[in-house]
């Protein structure tokens, strides 16, 4: 009798073990790569060259003053998901508004072309694209161009995230943009 009860639960278990398992790189369902990191999600395009995209986030100038994290590794996959983790903790840290990694629930796609993140961008809000970036609130996804990347670019729509989950009642437009410009301002102090 308590094989019975056993085999369901074993079948459960280990399914939820090979999720966890695959969750660091397996193909998502749109065909991208997805990537997760201490805190977010990345969904990466496959024609996105990771060594490029890693370089042009720039965080070099970066300092947490409390907790420094440690990459895993200086190149690839893992100095991608160090240097994500760490522009997303001096996020929190600018706006001091932080947030445990289990209450993370930020996706981040990266796109390869301009063209991909525009005919996104259509598709969400029927209107043509004017951002290197953006932010859609509805879904907590952020949609970025791999090849028009910058670390302060990142940061601001981080911000928009923490913003959002941050208050109970969201702050008006403007003064999300306002916190989200202080960000950028003062990501490098």
């Amino acid at each position: 009798m308590n094989r019975k009860k056993i085999l369901p639960f074993t079948i459960v278990a280990g399914f939820f073990i090979v999720l966890y398992f695959c969750a660091d790189l397996c193909p998502a369902q749109d065909g991208f790569n997805t990537v997760k990191t201490a805190y977010i999600t990345l969904d990466i395009e496959p024609s996105v060259d990771i060594e490029s995209l890693s370089r042009r986030l720039d965080t070099r100038f970066i300092y947490l003053t409390t907790n420094a994290i440690k990459p895993s590794s200086e190149t690839g996959q893992g100095a991608l998901n160090y240097k994500v983790d760490l522009i997303f903790r001096k996020v929190e840290e600018l706006l001091d508004m932080y947030m445990y990694p289990e209450e993370v629930n930020l996706k981040i796609v990266i796109y390869g072309n301009k063209q991909s993140l525009d005919s996104k961008y259509s598709q969400l809000y029927g209107a043509e694209n004017t951002f290197e970036a953006f932010y859609a609130k509805e879904d907590k996804v952020i949609y970025v161009n791999a090849a028009n990347i910058l670390t302060t670019i990142l940061a601001h729509e981080m911000a928009h995230y923490i913003i959002d989950e941050y208050f109970v009642i969201n702050p008006p437009d403007k003064v999300q943009e306002l916190l989200a410009g202080y960000v950028d301002e003062h990501l490098r102090n």
